[in-house]
């Protein structure tokens, strides 16, 4: 913290991994975060120092998209600083859910109680009259509902949250205006106002390009209320690297192979080596593009204008590229012709499906799902049809192996590992006890 007029910030905490720290409406305390692997216990601590007050223990079970497990967890207090909105676990193989915290009493009262299809609620923000708490219902990678809770007396539920918006996750709270009929959010690569009665559609504003993290001031006397933002983004680019010949030493350096002045990233080779499908949001909108493998010919295979199009992957024939994206709301599996087209949806479950890839002899795309409350290995016919799981002991990113003997999986947990079941069923084998998630191939 450091006092507005000094020039000397002072140091509020006093252990390590301490976050998202937020003031209370009054001015007497800050809340905190301190963090241990899964769980964190909620604090305040008086901004000039002292002793740490412990209000609540929280645990996790969801990664959250936009910045991993603490990322979007900052508490919202109520205007009249009496509670702290939290994410927590509510029960088991159900998602994270919101709960409101008593500073006076520590009780803690769950607000919601998101589908078992939905990886969790977070990112609260509490209107400035007190009487409504909007907040991010996360579906899948990149995609999330804005929800609008009403609320009564004592910061309690005065009725079920109703969807108001989707938007693509920024991890960020939405701000509202001072007179509670508006709210402000970043989402797509901008910032986004809203007025929260009616069937009001979301209004892209002039201007906030890359906007993040808005917050909105308290009007003065004679003045209007001033609107601040952060605006970041990224530029990421593909490498690539030339493989040595077998014996050769490895000196080979990185050089950049595909880019842009924006995202370019999940590229994939098509069999024959020479075209390479990626992810890129240079159009604005996160889509799947194809060109060669030097960047040349680049062009742009779907337009979802959706918050989400990636992960493609190539059919063994090199005809058919399948992908994940949100584009009719929750993520689902797609397929299409690698020469261009409209995409086909394969998948109708109201759950988030995410990670396609094909089995070696084209017939069936394994993908994750969490359609049966936890995330598992299903796959389908290539061709479109019934879905069947594969995996009972969670499951996420899957390849299978050249001969086609042999499925390969991570598994859903932390710290991952890496199993391996038979491509035509039975029981599952570890291969490595620790494992990214997707850093994995099979050759």
């Amino acid at each position: 913290m450091q006092v507005i007029g000094s020039g000397n910030p002072l140091r509020v905490t006093k252990t390590l991994r301490t976050s998202s720290p937020a003031w209370s409406p009054d001015g007497r305390w800050i809340a905190f975060l301190q963090l241990t692997d899964f769980k964190y216990e909620l604090r305040l601590i008086p901004p000039m120092g002292g002793p740490e007050l412990k209000l609540a223990e929280a645990e996790l079970r969801t990664y959250f998209p936009g910045g991993g497990q603490w990322h979007n967890l900052r508490p919202a207090w109520s205007p009249d600083s009496r509670f702290l909105v939290i994410t927590d676990h509510a029960e088991e193989k159900k998602p994270d859910a919101l709960f409101a915290v008593s500073v006076e009493t520590r009780e803690k009262r769950q607000l919601t109680y998101p589908e078992p299809s939905a990886q969790g609620d977070t990112l609260p923000a509490v209107s400035p009259n007190g009487r409504f708490l909007v907040f991010q219902r996360v579906l899948g990678s990149n995609v999330a509902e804005l929800h609008l809770l009403p609320l009564g007396d004592g910061m309690s539920a005065a009725g079920p949250p109703q969807r108001i918006a989707s938007v693509a996750v920024s991890g960020q709270a939405p701000a509202w205006t001072p007179r509670s009929d508006e709210i402000v959010f970043s989402a797509q690569g901008g910032l986004w106002r809203m007025g929260i009665t009616g069937a009001q559609a979301p209004v892209r504003l002039p201007f906030g390009e890359d906007g993040l993290m808005p917050a909105v001031s308290i009007p003065q006397p004679g003045k209007p209320s001033r609107l601040a933002y952060v605006r970041s983004f990224s530029d990421t680019n593909i490498y690539k690297v030339e493989t040595p010949a077998v014996g050769a030493p490895a000196s080979a350096q990185p050089s950049v192979a595909i880019a842009s002045t924006r995202i370019d990233r999940g590229s994939r080779f098509s069999p024959d080596g020479r075209r390479v499908a990626f992810t890129s949001d240079r159009s604005g909108w996160q889509e799947i593009w194809i060109s060669d493998p030097d960047g040349s010919g680049a062009a742009q295979l779907t337009f979802l204008k959706a918050p989400n199009a990636a992960v493609p992957t190539w059919s063994p024939d090199g005809q058919t590229i399948a992908f994940e994206s949100n584009a009719e709301g929750q993520n689902e599996i797609y397929s299409m012709s690698s020469g261009g087209g409209k995409p086909r949806r394969l998948t109708t479950h109201p759950a988030s499906d995410n990670f396609p890839s094909f089995s070696r002899d084209g017939k069936w795309i394994y993908f994750r799902s969490n359609r049966g409350r936890e995330n598992q290995v299903w796959k389908l016919p290539a061709a479109g049809g019934e879905p069947r799981q594969v995996t009972y002991n969670t499951g996420n990113a899957a390849l299978e192996s050249i001969d086609g003997a042999w499925l390969y999986y991570t598994l859903f947990r932390s710290p991952s590992s890496l199993w391996r079941i038979p491509a035509s069923g039975g029981p599952a084998e570890k291969i490595l006890d620790s494992i990214h998630n997707r850093g994995f191939d099979v050759v």
